[in-house]
């Protein structure tokens, strides 16, 4: 289990005394035109899905992001399976504003608030 004491300034959640350190992977995907980057956006929430299967003992760690215009994304990671400890999978995942709430009350670990994660849009 993954313990989180606050929302790091390196822009990554920093792991209470004692916790393994997990975070995202440095990446950018390009999906229907759209341009997602963990390395500027912000780190919402994360978790990790307990379980896993034959091919993924691990389980799965999910981090839950929002882009600097407002739009939110998931990287997932999952695995490795087997003995090879070198075949991690990690993907995006575009969701829209109610997946993106959705998967902040699902993931264990928070940033910041919940108003904070997701503002009032001014009408």
């Amino acid at each position: 289990m993954l313990a989180f004491s606050d929302f790091g300034a390196a822009g990554w959640l920093a792991p209470a005394r004692g916790a393994k350190a997990v975070r995202p992977l440095r990446m950018t995907a390009l999906i229907a035109g759209k341009r997602y980057a963990t390395d500027t956006s912000s780190l919402l929430a994360s978790g990790e899905h307990e379980g896993g299967s034959d091919w993924a003992p691990q389980g799965k760690f999910t981090f839950l992001f929002r882009t600097n215009d407002g739009r939110f994304f998931a990287q997932h990671r999952m695995g490795p399976s087997g003995s090879n400890v070198h075949n991690e999978r990690y993907w995006v995942e575009p969701l829209s504003e109610i997946e993106a709430i959705l998967l902040y009350w699902e993931l264990e670990d928070k940033g910041p608030g919940f108003e904070e994660a997701f503002p009032e849009k001014p009408q």
